[in-house]
């Protein structure tokens, strides 16, 4: 039992910040679903051991224990199996590059429609607006935040 137990995430995330975010999610206790894109999934999953070595430690670390199921967003269906999903999520995670999922139809104002009470986490490697903000990329900085996170105990005011 953690504090999270009890608690359903989404995580529709790829390589570093959302899964990272959602395995510590999972760590303290949540239900944690990974949604990937058929035939492709995350794109961690390439970066492998060796050439000739397929697995990925990478993936294996930060998506422990998620279950996982492939949707495409892209389509009609995909986006109509995740909104059902969303009817009973509490969590919902994602970090693909700003506008991708308003053009699924897939952003906030349509999946709070589905579940008024869902959180909604979104980050990008660049943040939501500027002239870099269309930019794809991977936020290796994201690294800093579960290091920043883990050292976060020492602020804590105890009696």
């Amino acid at each position: 039992m953690g504090a999270l137990t009890g608690y359903k995430v989404l995580d529709l995330s790829i390589l570093v910040q959302g899964p990272q975010a959602a395995a510590m999610m999972h760590d303290l206790g949540a239900e944690v679903i990974k949604i990937e894109l058929p035939e492709v999934g995350d794109l961690g999953r390439w970066l492998t051991v060796a050439v000739d070595d397929d697995r990925s430690p990478y993936v294996e670390a930060n998506n422990r224990g998620k279950r996982s199921v492939a949707l495409d967003l892209r389509t009609s269906g995909g986006r109509t199996a995740l909104l059902r999903l969303v009817e009973t999520t509490d969590v919902l995670i994602h970090n693909f590059v700003p506008g991708t999922v308003e053009e699924w139809g897939l952003d906030y104002d349509d999946l709070i429609k589905v579940n008024p009470r869902l959180i909604y986490a979104a980050g990008s490697t660049f943040g939501p607006q500027g002239p870099n903000s269309r930019r794809e990329g991977a936020d290796m900085g994201a690294n800093l935040g579960v290091t920043d996170l883990r050292s976060c105990k020492r602020f804590v005011r105890r009696n």
